[in-house]
């Protein structure tokens, strides 16, 4: 019984070791950032952490291995990734993204005041994993490839606008919800966990 708890517990890690591939990617596109001649290993570094992106989540819902802390690893990955992709564009495309810099200036502003408002009103780093910012990941995701070979200044708006309304929607599902909650698939969840705690709170007491 013990070698199967133990077995179980080292299978669970398989989705937090995937998510570390982006966090290694990560790092590896900030170093490009030092290393003119390697940044054609850019797009390979990039495609690893969306593929990682992909079959983390996937892989911890299919098997039913999610877990608290994954969701949190998972969104500190996903951070970590867009601050080293945005300072490589400023490095090697620093013209399109003076193009879109009032756009960004708000994606910025937007993050950084959701994870201010998460961490004072729940005390923690925000891991909702939305259907919306998934879906957004995954345009995100394709936006960043097309514009890199395309160098399409307009591309970027799309992006840094998605990544605002992924931010706006998440201190929404903050004000939202009762108490601190990691995997909220929107804002109607949110608010269904709000519903549900108030009418728990008004519910008869029995003997």
């Amino acid at each position: 019984m013990r070698k199967q708890q133990l077995y179980y517990c080292s299978m669970k890690q398989i989705p937090n070791l995937i998510t570390s591939v982006r966090l290694i990617s990560a790092v590896l596109i900030l170093a490009l950032c030092a290393f003119a001649q390697y940044r054609g290993y850019f797009v390979p570094l990039f495609i690893a952490a969306g593929a990682s992106d992909m079959l983390d989540g996937f892989i911890a819902r299919r098997c039913n291995w999610c877990t608290e802390f994954g969701a949190k690893l998972d969104s500190v990955s996903d951070l970590t990734l867009y601050a080293s992709v945005l300072t490589f564009l400023v490095r090697y495309a620093g013209d399109s993204v003076r193009q879109a810099l009032p756009l960004l200036l708000i994606g910025l502003f937007t993050q950084a005041f959701h994870l201010v408002l998460s961490v004072q009103r729940m005390r923690q780093f925000p891991a909702y994993h939305t259907t919306f910012s998934r879906i957004s990941a995954y345009m995100i995701f394709a936006g960043v490839l097309y514009f890199w070979s395309s160098r399409t200044p307009n591309i970027l708006d799309t992006i840094f606008a998605l990544w605002t309304l992924c931010s706006l929607e998440g201190m929404v599902i903050t004000l939202l919800l009762p108490e601190a909650r990691t995997n909220v698939s929107s804002i109607i969840a949110a608010v269904s966990a709000s519903r549900n705690l108030v009418g728990s709170n008004h519910s008869p007491v029995t003997k």
